[in-house]
């Protein structure tokens, strides 16, 4: 009696163990699959080198945007020097 009883009790571990690694597959299998599928639609997408080069433009004119507006704050702050420095010769 006392072999049956460990013989169920290792049985029930063993399924307890099994069950939890199916479920962990039912539920990692199609998240793992999904997450390829996605990184794979991405990069073959047809309108993948379109959205690409347009981000590129977009990041491109930011940056000149940027550039082009320190350049004329750096202009407006010599005029502003250069005003001061007349007004304050001429008195």
């Amino acid at each position: 009696m006392a072999g049956i009883r460990d013989a169920d009790a290792w049985i029930r571990r063993s399924s307890a163990v099994v069950a939890v690694l199916i479920f962990a597959a039912v539920i990692g299998i199609p998240y793992v699959c999904e997450r390829a599928y996605r990184r794979w639609w991405k990069e073959n997408h047809p309108l993948a080198g379109h959205r690409a080069r347009l981000e590129r433009t977009r990041t491109g004119y930011e940056d000149r945007r940027a550039d082009v507006t320190k350049v004329a704050q750096v202009i407006s702050d010599v005029l502003v020097e250069v005003h001061g420095a007349r007004s304050g010769s001429t008195r």
